[in-house]
């Protein structure tokens, strides 16, 4: 049920840039089933908004949770010009920022992945078409130096999502220019990953796509559709499982996503929710403040 102050909190064009990170609901933990196209949206409920103007995050893009620290990374692009790559910035789920560091020039803001049984960060580097792996710190802060430069096969082009399997061995890359989902080989030590499979988004219409997240329970995709700002939800084959539309708990500019515990210590901990990044503040001219209008913000659905 959206209590009064998220009904007061309506969406308007003319606050189109405040920007919103927005936190979704528990998805992907139904039991196996025959997986049909579904006629009618999954559900989604809007839980809470919490402040996180004080984290300085101004356009949220690619979002990742680090199961090992406990921490949200969100990437944006850089204050300033002149030859600097994306910010990095470390945050946990009361909305302390925890610290924040620049990657390499060149890197693209809507991709970060993280692989928990092998302890590593990759990011995407659109300038060379190849991916980054990084060790972390006890913030989730990539350390300093890069450990390795993956080679990936073919014309890599527009990623503009990335996600690893629960077993580390499977990199699934959003290719948004070829509308698919690449999968890629990230076993032993190698400096080129080898392409395996690849999902057409195309076959169900998905023609611009971002963000990329895979439920670490059951191993199932999420990506956003942004022209209908619809949730889509797929098998690692690329059977459509549910969609799931965003509009019914505000969400406006989604930019990335990531699966992570509610936050909440009285829940189960293997309770899993969907966060979402957000570029755009709920509310109206008439209820906003001018502190909401430049502000960033934290939003919880379940």
């Amino acid at each position: 049920m959206v209590n009064a102050c998220q009904r007061n909190r309506r969406r308007s064009f003319t606050i189109a840039l405040i920007q919103v990170l927005l936190l979704c609901n528990s998805l992907g933990t139904t039991t196996p089933r025959l997986y049909a196209a579904p006629n009618a949206p999954g559900y989604l409920r809007l839980v809470r908004f919490m402040e996180a103007d004080r984290v300085k995050l101004q356009e949220p893009s690619a979002l990742q949770y680090l199961n090992a620290t406990s921490t949200f990374l969100v990437l944006q692009e850089a204050a300033g010009t002149g030859g600097k790559g994306p910010q990095v910035t470390a945050i946990n789920a009361f909305e302390d920022r925890l610290g924040a560091t620049t990657l390499p020039q060149g890197v693209a803001t809507a991709n970060v992945a993280y692989d928990a049984k092998g302890e590593r960060l990759f990011f995407f580097d659109a300038a060379q078409g190849q991916l980054l792996q990084f060790t972390y710190q006890a913030t989730g802060l990539p350390a300093t130096a890069k450990l390795k430069a993956i080679a990936l096969p073919g014309q890599p082009g527009a990623m503009r999502g990335m996600a690893i399997d629960a077993a580390g061995q499977n990199l699934y890359l959003l290719a948004a220019d070829r509308l698919e989902i690449r999968k890629l080989n990230l076993t032993g030590d190698q400096a080129q990953a080898s392409s395996t499979a690849a999902i057409d988004l195309q076959q169900y219409g998905l023609t611009q796509v971002l963000g990329l997240a895979i439920h670490p329970h059951s191993g199932l995709l999420f990506t956003i559709y942004q022209a209908t700002r619809r949730l889509y939800e797929l098998t690692a084959s690329g059977a459509l499982v549910n969609y799931y539309d965003l509009t019914a708990v505000e969400i406006a500019d989604a930019q990335g996503l990531t699966f992570a515990p509610s936050g909440d210590k009285t829940d189960d901990p293997n309770r899993i929710n969907l966060y979402i990044t957000d570029r755009q503040v709920n509310a109206t001219p008439e209820t906003a403040t001018n502190n909401q209008r430049r502000s960033a913000y934290l939003t919880c659905a379940e």
